[in-house]
């Protein structure tokens, strides 16, 4: 069985990912802007290229937790134990938690890949805050397209992928 890595990456003889794999994934042109100075080896086994394992899993966390990469300009960070009583909650891709168990849609909308999450969003509920007329989404919506998304690359509608 095939080893594999955030986003369902196949792991290339436990060294790296192929760059044609991750140019697959809805947020491509995201990682190439976090790839500067990431670091490729040459797999002995087959000649190919690959993007080293390290790099792709410091990069995915990082993108997981806070909808960022490290090339881009990073919000003043305060530690778990620091937090202020009022620093609001946050989930995948750094979204924050409304007090209602919701996300805000303009908060995935900067994300790389929101037409990605509309496609897989296509019959689910969705809500508009009367007072502030914000589109919203359940946070188990949310967080079920999320995780589905870091183990494989996929969203609901999209086939399973196939061992080989």
């Amino acid at each position: 069985m095939t080893q594999r890595t955030y986003f369902g990456l196949p792991v290339i003889s436990r060294r790296g990912v192929r760059p044609a794999d991750i140019a697959r994934l809805p947020f491509a042109q995201f990682w190439c802007d976090s790839a500067v100075r990431s670091s490729q080896i040459q797999d002995t086994a087959t000649g190919e290229w690959l993007v080293n394992l390290r790099d792709w899993e410091n990069f995915a966390s990082m993108f997981i937790e806070t909808g960022r990469h490290r090339n881009m300009p990073q919000p003043k960070q305060v530690a778990w134990f620091d937090r202020d009583e009022g620093e609001p909650e946050r989930t995948y891709f750094g979204l924050e938690i409304t007090g209602d168990k919701m996300v805000r849609e303009a908060d995935i909308a900067r994300l790389p890949f929101y037409d990605f999450w509309r496609d897989s969003s296509r019959g689910s509920a969705a809500l508009v805050d009367p007072k502030t007329d914000t589109h919203l989404v359940y946070l188990h919506d949310w967080e079920a397209f999320a995780k589905l998304l870091i183990e494989t690359g996929r969203h609901r509608f999209m086939p399973h992928l196939v061992e080989t």
